[in-house]
């Protein structure tokens, strides 16, 4: 029943995407609506399922980081732009396109780890995938600047404030997890993979705040979402550590 209602709201999402495509701006939204809230009845199933929040797996945070993205782009970020409301279709659509085509034991439910079973679960999670809400955001907004569009300052502002958010609860996933790797391990620190890459992705957004370039700020844009993506699913695959799925 889960997997069915995952690929009902892909399908949904793909006709948002396409009427969107074809300028039937009305259907588009009733998929995209109908679509969340289906979305929404995947993530309280999954929770009851599981007898946890939805984000202890690869597949949970995916289902829940792009109903989050869906969130904001309907109800925070409402844009005109047929242009802007495409590529975020798009981006929804290849973001949860990941957890579709997942292998069945990648979505199966697991039991939480005691070293996971913490109340910093609860703020350290969350707070990295707002990040990445805002960052992808700020991405569509940085895409712009290659492919301009009319009243280019407008999104320009935008941007700064994803940007800004991105930054903010970025750090404060990578302080609450130190925080939480001294209750869990006893120790803040330990230069797992993904600890390191997670301050790589900080420090290299971080270069955002100090040009002024607009071309320059979406080019940092573009290679914080690259040591995202391989912090998010290279280090899990490829690299082992305290973090891998």
């Amino acid at each position: 029943m889960e997997y069915i209602l995952l690929l009902i709201t892909f399908c949904l999402y793909a006709v948002s995407f396409a009427a969107g495509l074809f300028n039937r701006r009305q259907l588009s939204l009733f998929a995209a609506y109908l679509g969340l809230i289906l979305h929404l009845v995947l993530l309280i199933w999954r929770s009851v399922t599981a007898q946890h929040p939805p984000f202890t797996t690869m597949y949970e945070t995916l289902i829940l980081l792009t109903a989050l993205m869906q969130l904001k782009f309907l109800f925070f970020q409402r844009h005109r732009n047929a242009r802007i409301l495409n590529v975020q279709k798009a981006l929804l659509l290849i973001f949860l396109a990941v957890p579709v085509f997942l292998p069945a034991e990648l979505r199966a439910v697991h039991p939480v780890m005691p070293a996971l079973n913490s109340a910093w679960m609860y703020v350290h999670v969350p707070a990295y995938l707002l990040g990445y809400v805002a960052l992808f955001s700020g991405l569509i907004h940085a895409l712009l600047r290659f492919y301009p569009v009319k009243n280019i300052f407008d999104y320009d502002k935008q941007m700064d404030t994803d940007i800004a958010l991105a930054m903010v609860f970025m750090s404060a996933g990578l302080i609450t997890g130190a925080i939480w790797g001294q209750v869990s391990w006893g120790n803040y620190w330990s230069w797992d993979p993904k600890e390191t890459w997670a301050l790589i992705n900080i420090l290299v957004l971080s270069l955002y705040f100090h040009k002024k370039d607009r071309i320059i700020q979406s080019m940092i844009i573009i290679v914080t979402v690259m040591t995202v993506l391989f912090t998010y699913f290279g280090v899990s695959f490829l690299m082992s550590g305290l973090h891998a799925y």
